[in-house]
């Protein structure tokens, strides 16, 4: 079992490959170990990521991000996430606030070691994704579509294993000469994770894998053609699929938390992927990410 945590982290610290996650989505599912699910606790975080797209488009991304969750009658807990996001590359900018997540959960203790979570949620789109004409979706912090999120997770001990279901609903609202009023595939979401803890030390590894289930699709502008909006309007140009939009990734996630105190921990993440996009058409590429967050924790009587 440590041999298998060992090389999972090693992994994690290997060459530059790149990474995927809907952000302020799916990855969400499945996030909270087992440990706490079936008790009255909550807690707080905020927390900072440093991401970049790599090349061609070069995008540095600065995120701050809050998160909360709550457990009340030992089975039901709500969680909520909203990124502030900061855009930069290539002489353009960008920032704002993103998209907004809350997740409820229902928990069943099998046995003293085994549990089994159920969740429904959905990602709002609070976050702006048509900040400027000229600014494609990576330099935008909303995706532009409310999207719902189901999902199922299963603990024992000290591994976890989850799947998740992503549906958004519409097409971004942005305009620009790469990826005008994207309309996203449906993502379904696997989540399966190792932790270890060593005094007030506990080390986590999971390895993420999603698959779009289907291409995106874009709005083509041009003069030649017209055709009729998803709301019954006519414009010049067209819709078409993008082929080979509907990729796998595989991720692999690193996670150190210190438990500074009774109340409060220190946690570190590092993110990295197995597979490289070839597409970004929803900004969500990233080569490379890294975050510190806050913890609060909180017992609730």
């Amino acid at each position: 079992m440590k041999t298998i945590f060992i090389f999972l982290l090693t992994i994690i610290f290997s060459n530059s490959i790149f990474a995927q996650c809907s952000d302020a989505g799916i990855c969400i599912i499945g996030k909270k170990h087992g440990n706490d699910l079936n008790k009255n606790t909550g807690s707080f975080s905020v927390g900072y990521i440093f991401g970049a797209t790599g090349k061609p488009d070069d995008i540095k991304i600065h995120t701050f991000r809050i998160e909360g969750d709550v457990g009340f009658a030992k089975v039901h807990r709500v969680g909520v996430s909203i990124p502030f996001g900061i855009y930069s590359g290539k002489g353009l900018s960008n920032s704002g606030i993103g998209d907004l997540s809350v997740v409820y959960s229902y928990h069943l203790q099998l046995q003293k070691m085994v549990g089994l979570t159920f969740s429904l949620g959905g990602k709002f789109a609070t976050g702006k994704s048509n900040n400027d004409d000229s600014l494609s979706l990576a330099y935008q912090p909303g995706l532009g579509t409310n999207d719902l999120l189901i999902g199922a997770g299963l603990t024992y001990k000290n591994y976890n294993f989850a799947i998740g279901y992503q549906k958004p609903f519409g097409r971004s609202k942005n305009y620009s000469l790469i990826n005008s009023q994207l309309k996203r595939g449906d993502d379904i979401f696997l989540r399966a994770g190792i932790n270890e803890t060593f005094n007030k030390i506990n080390l986590k590894a999971e390895v993420l894998a999603i698959k779009r289930l289907g291409k995106s699709n874009i709005f083509v502008d041009t003069a030649s053609s017209t055709t009729t909006d998803d709301e019954g309007g006519t414009t010049a140009g067209y819709y078409t699929d993008v082929n080979g939009s509907n990729e796998a990734q595989i991720n692999i996630l690193g996670t150190f938390t210190y438990k500074a105190s009774k109340s409060v921990d220190i946690q570190i993440q590092i993110a990295k992927a197995m597979l490289q996009r070839d597409f970004n058409l929803d900004g969500l590429k990233r080569n490379f990410t890294i975050g510190l967050s806050l913890i609060y924790n909180f017992s609730r009587k």
